[in-house]
């Protein structure tokens, strides 16, 4: 089940239960235009900013969306060097 989906419909109701932890890593995505090759620059460097500051962490945290499979990913994330510069 998707997970926001699954955490949100078990805080509405009295008998559903998470089935437990997620055992495969999901991937969010964002649809652009093709050829809008600066705007996914944009878009890339926001992402890579809130993984590397810690924000991406406390909003899925407030959601109890945040999972080891996200932090494994995090953790990978800060030992890369970004593809992209940041946004100034």
């Amino acid at each position: 089940m998707d997970v926001p989906a699954e955490v949100f419909l078990c805080r509405q109701s009295k008998t559903l239960k998470r089935a437990g932890e997620p055992f495969f890593r999901g991937t969010y995505n964002i649809g652009l235009r093709k050829g809008d090759d600066a705007l996914k620059a944009e878009v890339d460097a926001g992402i890579d900013k809130i993984i590397r500051d810690g924000t991406l962490e406390q909003i899925l945290r407030k959601w109890s969306l945040w999972t080891t499979l996200k932090r494994n990913l995090q953790t990978q994330m800060r030992r890369v060097r970004p593809l992209i510069p940041p946004m100034s």
